[in-house]
Formats: structure tokens, C-alpha cells, sequence
């Protein structure tokens, strides 16, 4: 009989919404205030809580915020800081007042620096943003640290400590003291360079800082070791400082992997388009990194490009580089390309050859210096045939924290490039190219935007493949290839030019992330034809991309905000900037 009631109990049991239950006992956070707090906003203090409201509401989380918070009061010199956390329960929501007693902020009356016989008082002092009469911020407390530990480390006192203390001197007044005990002087002794293959160790030799005999100064080791990569012929490079427990000598070791010295790589693009003929793009890029050990590199890139009907392009290109330029710290190059255009009948065919000379001034920037000289051939219902003589100089500055799939930094590129006049040729004019990208982080994304913008000025005979145009794929997608502005002999190519991009690139699911663009952009004869309703073309869209390791592979949909309804399919590898 009990077994029967209890089969029963559970029968009926099972009928009843245990989700129902469940929900109603778990409990939500709900909003977050604050009273009391005068010198820090309420969402500086919610950003330390870290309660999100609708999330679990559980005890340790409000104890964990709570403690951030007030260490947070404390760092900032409010040493007597007194938090009291109330709740109030509103259906299935807690709400959180926290009331905040600041107190008095602490100041630093003096500061002292003890064991100091190398620098002075003075330099030391420079160092730190902490002053006589300002507050007792735990951070700057640590930069000072840091910065001193620093400076000595420079002059090769690498086992300089520091440690900082302070003193009451009287209620919410300190003494601050920075006790440092220098050591002795390390210099450097043997370096040595191991795991090369086919690397001659004087390429790496060259890219080494420091010396035998000289401080050592782990910035400029750690700088050895940024040169050595930066030569793109390893996929590692590491060192250690060897120091011995005893003496003043430290030895240098350099461990690097070599990567493979032969590459090739391709790369493809495809536009599908909804009023024009479809437009493919292939290249192929082959490079030897390392010819004969001594770091030159040489390569070889063809590529081609037709829309299917009536439109080709074929360009291959041979490129020489000597890292090392007369022994120099110059780099030197040497191109030589061939092209050839066909496009409703017309011809155009490019012979010619540049030679360059740069230099990178620091790890992010570099200046190159280029001349360069071709044969243009013009095939129409007749032939004509141009010499272009230029130079043109360029700096560029890359600090963008990846290759591939950049979340920070900026990149900035400059060009002049002037022709004719003095260097002789058919052709005269003046060309001014100016790229600006910048990379943010945003929650839960990256944000990526550029801007673009050119001029051309003092003309004469000048050939239009050498002039502007922009529409479709690296400019304003959505629009046909050099599609946007005045029609100047039959084509869109003109003198002054701007594009801006802006991207929104979103990681969505293991490997693949999802991009929202805005692409826009303009095209005028010259300053007195601009205006922001003609020969302009704006654009917008979404794609999606997998992260692989040679790049996105993306897959994108642009629309067209202006101008012909409809818009463009583009599957690329790599992102557009």
C-alpha cells in the first residue's frame, strides 16, 4: 500500500513546472547605486563591481566587488575609505546601494630617496609624477618603481632593488621613502648566437646592439632581439642573460629558429556584380628570403585580373633586395615589371624598372627613396608611346599589433612622387598619396577605419592609368571597378581623390567573424569641381570571414547608397586594409 502511494506521490509530482520553481527562486541583480562618492563617478565605481544586472545574484560576487572597490579607494590614497552595502529585494531583483564614507585623502608631505650614489635626488625625482604635496596614489608609487629600476638597468645595474615605505608623519600626511640598494655594475661578456642552418651568423651579428665590455643594458638586448626578427628570416628569436652568481660579467646567448627560405603564396578575388560583368583577380607571389646566406632576397609575383568580356590585365613583376646597401645600414632594391591592359578594344603595354634605397629609422618607421622609368605604349585606332622619369619618396609608420588580424595600432603612409622637368621624360606632374588606418578595440569587437586621399597637380600628357579612380574591391565596394567620377577621355580617372572605410569586425563563433562596413568615397577633376553630391558614391554591408592561417577568407555583400540601386558579392582573402 505505502509503495502504491508513493508510485502516486511521484506520478503527480512529475505533472508539477519545476522550471517554474526554479525561476522563482533564483534571484537577479538589479541596479547598482551609489551615495556618498565625490570623487569618482558611478560608473567608474560599477566598472570595479563588476555586477551585471540581470545576471545570478550570488554573495560572493557582492563581496568580491565590494573589496575592489574599496582597494580601489585605497590605491587612490583614501586610506580611511568606510563602504556600507545595503539590498532591497524587489520581486526577483536585489538592488544594491553602496554608501561611501571617502574620509580625508592622504598626502605626501616629502619625498626621500635612500642609497642612491649614482643618480641624484633630482634625476630620480624627474622620473616619478609623484610631487611634494600631492596625494598618495598607490600607481604612481609603482611607475616610480618601475622607472627607477629602469634608469639603472640602462647603465648596465641589473640588480638594482627598490622598495618604498611611508611614514605617518601626521593624520592623513606621509613621509614617502624609495630605499635603493644599487649593486654592483654588470657588463657584458660573451655572446654567442645558436640554432642557425643556413643563416650566416654575421646577418644576425648585425642586428646585435651591445658589445662585449660595454653596460649591459637589457633594452638594448631586448632592442638585438626586435632587429633579428625584424629581418623576416626567423620564426623565433629568443636570448638569455646569463649572469654569474659572483663577478660583473653577464653572457648573452640568442636562440633563433630559421624559417623556411622559400615561399610562395596566392591570393584571389571575385566580384560578383548585379549590373556589370563579374571581375576576377589572381596572383602568385614566389620568394627565395635568404639568396646565397647573406639575407638578399629575391621574388618573382605575376598576376592577372579580366572581367570576362572585353576587360584583361596581366602584370609580372622580378624584385631584388639588398638588406645590407654598400654595407650600410640602407637597404637597397632593384625592380623590373611588364604589364599589359586590354580593355573595349584598347591596348595599353607598360615596360620598366625601378631602383630603391630606405631605411628604417626606427622599429615602427621607414623612409624609402625610389626612381623609376617606363616605356607606356597607348594602342588605339592609333600608337602612341610615353617615357615616364620619377622619383618619389615615402614614410611610412606601422605599428598595428598584427599582420593578419590587427585589434590595435595605426599605420600612416606618405607619398611624393614627382615627374618630368629635370629627370627628362614625356610626361610632367606632381602626385601626392596619403593613407591614415587606425585599429581600436571595442567590446566585443574591433573597429577599423581609413582614410585615404590624393592629388595630382601640374599635369602634361600625364598616362590615366597613372591618375586616380576608385569604385569596387580596395576602395568603395558595392560599385563596379573605377566606376565613381568625372568621365575625363572616356574614362573615370582623375586628379583629386578621397576614400573613407570604416569596418566593424565582430568575432561570432569559434573561428569565424562577422564584418559590418561603410565604405564612401569621391573623385573630381580638381579642387573647384568638388562637391559631396556628385561623382561621389557611398556604400555599406556585412560579410563574413574565417580566420585562417594565411588570412580571412571572406565572403562580402556590399550595397549601394547612392547611384544605381543593387549592389556587389566580393570573395577575397585578406582584409581590404
Amino acid at each position: 500500500m505505502c509503495r502504491c502511494l508513493f508510485i502516486l506521490l511521484l506520478f503527480c509530482l512529475s505533472f508539477i513546472p519545476l522550471s517554474s520553481i526554479a525561476e522563482e527562486e533564483i534571484l537577479k541583480i538589479g541596479k547598482v547605486e551609489f551615495e556618498g562618492n565625490e570623487t569618482f563617478s558611478d560608473d567608474i565605481l560599477r566598472s570595479f563591481a563588476r555586477l551585471q544586472r540581470g545576471t545570478q545574484f550570488d554573495e560572493f560576487s557582492v563581496k568580491a566587488g565590494k573589496s575592489r572597490i574599496e582597494n580601489f579607494y585605497k590605491s587612490q590614497g583614501f586610506l580611511d575609505v568606510a563602504l556600507k552595502w545595503e539590498r532591497r529585494l524587489e520581486g526577483n531583483e536585489v538592488n544594491n546601494i553602496v554608501h561611501i564614507q571617502e574620509g580625508e585623502r592622504a598626502v605626501i608631505d616629502t619625498v626621500i630617496f635612500n642609497g642612491n650614489t649614482f643618480f641624484s635626488d633630482e634625476k630620480l625625482l624627474s622620473l616619478s609624477p609623484i610631487k611634494a604635496g600631492g596625494f598618495l596614489i598607490q600607481t604612481e608609487i609603482f611607475t616610480t618603481k618601475y622607472s627607477i629600476l629602469k634608469v639603472y638597468s640602462r647603465k648596465g645595474y641589473i640588480r638594482t632593488q627598490v622598495v618604498s615605505d611611508t611614514l605617518q608623519e601626521r593624520k592623513n600626511h606621509y613621509i614617502l621613502t624609495f630605499d635603493i640598494v644599487e649593486g654592483s655594475r654588470v657588463y657584458i661578456g660573451a655572446i654567442s648566437i645558436t640554432g642557425t642552418r643556413k643563416v650566416r651568423k654575421k646577418i644576425i651579428e648585425r642586428e646585435i646592439k651591445v658589445k662585449p665590455g660595454s653596460p649591459c643594458n637589457p633594452e638594448r638586448v631586448n632592442e638585438s632581439q626586435i632587429g633579428i626578427y625584424s629581418t623576416g628570416l626567423f620564426e623565433s628569436v629568443k636570448y638569455d642573460i646569463i649572469e654569474p652568481v659572483d663577478g660583473d660579467t653577464a653572457d648573452i646567448i640568442f636562440y633563433v629558429k630559421e624559417r623556411p627560405s622559400k615561399t610562395i603564396t596566392f591570393s584571389t578575388g571575385y566580384v560578383y556584380s548585379d549590373k556589370n560583368p563579374n571581375r576576377l583577380s589572381l596572383k602568385t607571389t614566389w620568394r627565395h628570403n635568404n639568396l646565397w646566406g647573406n639575407a638578399q632576397k629575391i621574388g618573382m609575383s605575376p598576376r592577372y585580373e579580366t572581367n570576362f568580356s572585353g576587360y584583361r590585365k596581366g602584370r609580372i613583376e622580378l624584385a631584388y633586395e639588398e638588406p645590407y646597401f654598400l654595407g650600410t645600414t640602407f637597404k637597397g632594391g632593384l625592380n623590373l615589371f611588364i604589364q599589359r591592359e586590354k580593355r573595349d578594344g584598347e591596348g595599353v603595354d607598360v615596360i620598366g624598372s625601378n631602383v630603391n634605397v630606405g631605411k628604417y629609422w626606427s622599429r615602427y618607421a621607414q623612409g624609402v627613396l625610389r626612381y623609376q622609368y617606363e616605356d607606356v605604349i597607348t594602342r588605339d585606332n592609333d600608337t602612341t608611346e610615353r617615357w615616364v622619369s620619377s622619383v618619389s619618396l615615402s614614410f611610412s609608420y606601422d605599428r598595428k599589433n598584427d599582420i593578419f588580424y590587427p585589434s590595435k595600432g595605426v599605420v600612416f603612409l606618405a607619398t611624393h612622387q614627382y615627374a618630368g622637368g629635370m629627370l627628362g621624360g614625356d610626361v610632367d606632374y606632381h602626385k601626392i598619396l596619403i593613407e591614415h588606418i587606425l585599429y581600436g578595440k571595442v567590446f566585443p569587437g574591433v573597429i577599423a577605419t581609413r582614410v585615404k586621399a590624393g592629388c595630382i597637380w601640374n599635369d602634361r600628357n600625364m598616362p590615366f592609368q597613372d591618375k586616380f579612380a576608385i569604385g569596387g574591391m580596395g576602395s568603395v565596394r558595392g560599385f563596379d571597378e573605377e566606376s565613381i567620377g568625372p568621365v575625363v577621355n572616356g574614362r573615370k580617372n582623375a586628379n583629386l581623390m578621397i576614400v573613407i572605410n570604416c569596418e566593424f569586425r565582430l568575432p561570432v563563433f569559434e573561428r569565424f567573424d562577422l564584418v559590418y562596413f561603410f565604405d564612401t568615397g569621391g573623385l573630381w577633376k580638381d579642387f573647384q569641381s568638388v562637391s559631396i553630391t556628385e561623382n561621389t558614391g557611398t556604400s555599406g554591408g556585412v560579410g563574413i570571414g574565417y580566420r585562417s592561417p594565411i588570412g580571412p577568407i571572406k565572403l562580402d555583400y556590399a550595397h549601394r547608397l547612392n547611384g544605381p540601386s543593387g549592389g556587389n558579392f566580393y570573395f577575397a582573402i585578406g582584409y581590404m586594409f
